[in-house]
């Protein structure tokens, strides 16, 4: 059983060693188990219960973070002058032949966004990850896979992976889909919708190349509403939405699963640990459900 996301994700595993016989283990204790950091994930998280291994990967971006080898991070939401002319012709005249005004206003682009300190006159340098960039918001940027192309930190994760092996993920905290009055709210911004809706298709083909058992997708759960981060639940919403169409169920040969947190836990704040954590009864109902599906 491999499991794959945040530490959403990650009680997944320690809770699945439970139902199969084995210790309860804290949230904290899963915590200090799992490190974060690209050096050890090889030789940390790993449980044996029975015959059945249990490995853990702990991701938040599906298709990295790093586009150094991209050309550049083009998901860039950044205000851009351009000059139009007010005519009917298009050709720079109106329709007495007279020279146009020219207009010069401020459009939203999505795009890769140029580093003018490292730019010089015959060469143009991108920002490769948005922490780098002067972004109001910055990202968690960490990962297990950050300083890996995913790929092949997927074809190291996945290896001897066989068709009776099962991949439990959850995925998409990290991209907050916003309403259009919402978002962007400065300049420069990321296009979260636009870098997730990407990432999701490529995290699949991703899979396809390197995994041969069988997925199951668990939909973002809400958040405790109420505690500090109530305000999350609609940008959740909105991203599982997204990726509904993105993650269903296609012409694989073993079709991915979704199993519906969301529903799960709706209205049973009550058996969350804090803000986010649902250890044990939540996950319990979708780890049955997962069984139940196979």
């Amino acid at each position: 059983m491999y499991v794959i996301g945040n530490s959403v994700a990650r009680q997944s595993l320690f809770n699945m060693v439970k139902l199969l016989g084995g210790d309860l283990i804290k949230r904290e204790n899963q915590r200090d188990m799992c490190p974060k950091h690209e050096t050890t994930w090889d030789d940390s998280c790993h449980q044996q219960i029975g015959d059945i291994r249990l490995k853990y990967l702990f991701l938040q971006f599906p298709d990295g973070y790093d586009y150094t080898d991209r050309n550049g991070f083009p998901y860039f939401k950044y205000k851009k002058n351009v000059v139009s002319t007010d005519n009917s012709t298009g050709e720079g005249v109106n329709s007495s032949g007279i020279a146009a005004p020219s207009k010069t206003k401020s459009v939203w682009v999505t795009d890769r966004l140029i580093n003018s300190r490292l730019s010089t006159s015959d060469k143009t340098v991108y920002y490769n990850k948005p922490n780098d960039a002067p972004i109001a918001d910055k990202l968690w940027d960490d990962d297990n896979c950050i300083l890996h192309d995913t790929r092949s930190c997927f074809s190291r994760f996945f290896a001897n992976s066989t068709s009776s092996d099962v991949l439990i993920f959850t995925l998409g905290m990290t991209f907050p889909v916003l309403a259009d009055n919402e978002w962007p709210h400065s300049s420069p911004a990321i296009d979260f919708t636009a870098w997730l809706k990407d990432a999701a298709t490529a995290f699949r083909g991703h899979l396809a190349a390197t995994f041969k058992g069988q997925v199951f997708h668990n939909v973002l759960a809400e958040t405790n509403k109420y505690r500090e981060v109530a305000h999350m639940i609609p940008y959740l919403d909105r991203t599982n939405y997204l990726l509904r169409d993105i993650w269903r169920p296609n012409s694989e040969d073993l079709p991915w699963y979704t199993t519906d947190q969301w529903s799960i836990n709706k209205n049973r704040h009550d058996l969350y640990d804090d803000h986010i954590h649902f250890n044990c009864p939540l996950t319990f109902a979708m780890l049955h459900q997962g069984k139940y599906e196979m």
